[in-house]
């Protein structure tokens, strides 16, 4: 799979907006979306992944972790299975 250009660029937004068009969402009128459109979009798929098709999504990596200053570190992330 190719590497999405950043986030924040042109050429990133576009390509995950036909990324998430492509798993069947769809978005209003020909702006490009924002970034914090298009995560919010694509929490909002995973989160209803969970609850339709719990099977094609699965969590990767370690759990949720507190440093030793007591911040809370990054855990697992949503993968999807591709069908």
């Amino acid at each position: 799979m190719e590497k999405l250009g950043k986030k924040s660029s042109p050429e990133g937004r576009a390509a995950r907006r036909e990324r998430l068009e492509a798993a069947g969402l769809s978005f209003a009128g020909s702006r490009l979306p924002t970034h914090d459109e298009l995560d919010a979009a694509l929490c909002a798929w995973l989160g209803w992944l969970t609850r339709t098709t719990p099977e094609r999504v699965h969590a990767v990596g370690l759990p949720l972790w507190r440093d030793a200053e007591g911040w809370l570190r990054e855990g697992r992330i949503l993968d999807v299975r591709r069908t």
